[in-house]
């Protein structure tokens, strides 16, 4: 009965851990997209040329 419940509490702990991981992989591609948008907003709309690889230093 210990083994099991040993089993059953490792399971758990990788599954809750996995799922704490996607939540972060997807906050993270939410910013990666929100960042493209900006970068893309300012090439379009800005005045003057811009050098997109110094703005991302920038950033």
């Amino acid at each position: 009965m210990l083994r099991i419940n040993f089993f059953i509490l490792i399971f758990f702990l990788i599954f809750f851990r996995n799922i704490s991981y996607a939540e972060n992989i997807n906050e993270l591609y939410e910013k990666i997209d929100l960042f493209s948008e900006v970068l893309e907003k300012i090439d379009k709309e800005y005045v003057e040329e811009i050098n997109q690889a110094e703005i991302m230093e920038s950033a």
